[in-house]
């Protein structure tokens, strides 16, 4: 069996044929191959390779077409046809009573199969022979989202076009226009959404609508798309983030320029600068808390307002002050930040912060803003208690009062 197996897989038809003269050769041709994992047949070999005429040869021979091969893979020869895209072979298999709906382990059909790796011919085939378009895999997906995952803008088309439903969703939760932003294609998005058969405020099991998922990755092209559809803008996920938020939030993670855009779309489509999240954190307090000096400045130009208290009472300013991000704290005093605000954690001032940090730089741009010195915390501490018992040397000579002289 090893010397048929082998004439298959170096595709030499003469020599297949001669082995299958052979009756001990004839008494095999189901075995599967003991020498790797696959354990495929002779049969399954010949689906790989593609080549007709030993396909019909073993056929001939009395290869069975339905019989799978190792149980931790359960594939067909249909299913590896479809796979390596030979639409002769696929053609030939299911002449000879080939399983359309044959099963792997993971619940795929060959179906699935011709479109993980793109092969539409194959695909156009297992179609026109009444394969199932919704068939559902162990991992939730159809076809369809095949298709949608591996960005097949083709197939997508073709599957729609042959009855595919829309109405799916992954273990994940997701539907089809979820799973099409995921991949940032914007081709495969509007193949969906022109069907007019999708949910476009669909959420998904973590609580997000296709333009939650797009702005929280940056998706510029994804999200400009969707507000052109009508996606609600002002949808809030699990946290109480809207879409302008989510860009915000997350552009720290990705550092592109896809979440400024994203954000920069979203306040042109007149997204609410104001809406508050779950912490009662407008967007500006997560673009001063990141350090995004340009999208502080585009919230800034839109016309934030510098000074909204969040739950603990923390301005933009504060969170610029207490994660350092200098250039942000010097944009929003220049567009007239106020420095005496309080939060409730630790009682301080944005100085009093900059000062328990040991932040010459940023103290010193405070008091350029005439914030005051003499400023207390709810404890009763003055900036040099707090410079000095935290050790700051720098800082105390910059606040320390001069000793009198008698």
């Amino acid at each position: 069996m090893h010397m048929l197996n082998s004439a298959i897989k170096n595709d030499q038809p003469p020599r297949v044929q001669k082995m299958l003269m052979m009756p001990k050769v004839i008494a095999d041709i189901n075995a599967k191959d003991p020498d790797t994992a696959e354990g495929y047949t002779p049969l399954h070999y010949a689906a790989m390779v593609g080549n007709l005429e030993i396909v019909e040869s073993l056929i001939e021979a009395g290869a069975d077409v339905n019989l799978t091969n190792k149980r931790q893979f359960h594939q067909a020869p249909l299913h590896i046809a479809a796979a390596y895209g030979h639409e002769d072979v696929v053609n030939k298999l299911l002449e000879h009573g080939a399983l359309l709906e044959v099963l792997d382990r993971t619940g795929r059909t060959p179906l699935h199969y011709a479109l993980v790796n793109d092969h539409i011919a194959a695909m156009h085939k297992l179609i026109f022979s009444g394969s199932n378009c919704n068939a559902i895999a162990d991992d939730g997906l159809t076809p369809l989202q095949y298709a949608c995952v591996n960005v097949q803008e083709q197939a997508v088309l073709e599957l729609l076009q042959a009855g595919a439903s829309h109405d799916t969703r992954n273990t994940a939760g997701q539907t089809l226009l979820h799973v099409a932003v995921s991949t940032g294609h914007e081709g495969i998005l509007q193949c969906l959404l022109d069907g007019g058969k999708d949910d476009i405020e669909a959420k998904n099991r973590d609580g997000l609508t296709p333009l939650l998922l797009a702005s929280r990755k940056g998706l510029f092209n994804i999200v400009k798309v969707l507000i052109d559809k009508g996606a609600n803008i002002e949808v809030k996920d699990q946290h109480g983030k809207t879409p302008l938020a989510s860009a915000v939030y997350y552009e720290v993670f990705r550092k592109d320029q896809g979440h400024f855009r994203s954000a920069r779309m979203l306040l042109e489509a007149k997204a609410e600068i104001y809406a508050r999240d779950e912490e009662d954190r407008v967007p500006l307090h997560w673009a001063a808390r990141n350090g995004s000096a340009q999208l502080t400045k585009l919230l800034l130009n839109a016309g934030s307002v510098t000074d909204i208290p969040d739950r603990t009472d923390k301005s933009p300013l504060q969170w610029a002050v207490e994660k350092e991000h200098f250039d942000v704290c010097k944009m929003l005093l220049e567009a007239g930040a106020v420095t005496e605000t309080y939060e409730r954690d630790a009682g301080r001032t944005p100085f009093l912060w900059a000062v328990g940090l040991g932040n010459l730089e940023i103290a010193k741009l405070l008091m350029e803003h005439g914030c005051n010195k003499e400023a207390q915390s709810a404890c009763g501490h003055t900036a040099e208690d707090i410079a000095r018992k935290a050790g700051h040397t720098k800082i105390i000579e910059l606040v320390a009062k001069p000793k009198r002289r008698y």
